[in-house]
């Protein structure tokens, strides 16, 4: 899926390397069109209509693609607060691990029979 996108991009390119540029990209870059001389005659050429449906097509997976971004970074943000609140919670609390407490029990309960017994 991403070679596809990578080649109709690519024809997309240089479909727009092949006309000039629009009009929205020139009021971006220069600001008013009606300084620069001969406006008009770039403004005429427009992308065929393959083009813009390819280009739609694009902005719209970019659109989604970016929303789908932002919520696995707020996903994200709530696990690691989570994450952090668990920790300052759990933070002074050590972990033992059953076998090593079931061990240290029965050490416990030897010794406490042992102290019993010499009392």
């Amino acid at each position: 899926e991403v070679e596809s996108l990578q080649s109709r991009l690519s024809l997309l390119e240089n479909e727009r390397e092949n006309t000039s540029y629009d009009v929205a990209t020139l009021q971006d870059e220069e600001g008013e069109l009606s300084d620069f001389p001969g406006a008009e005659a770039l403004l005429s050429k427009q992308l065929s209509p393959s083009a813009q449906e390819l280009l739609a097509s694009l902005q719209e997976q970019v659109a989604a693609l970016t929303r789908q971004n932002q919520e696995l970074m707020e996903k994200v943000q709530i696990l690691e607060s989570f994450e952090k609140d668990e920790m300052e919670v759990n933070g002074s609390a050590e972990v033992v691990p059953l076998a090593l407490y079931d061990s240290l029990r029965a050490e416990f309960d030897q010794l406490r029979r042992q102290h019993t017994e010499a009392l």
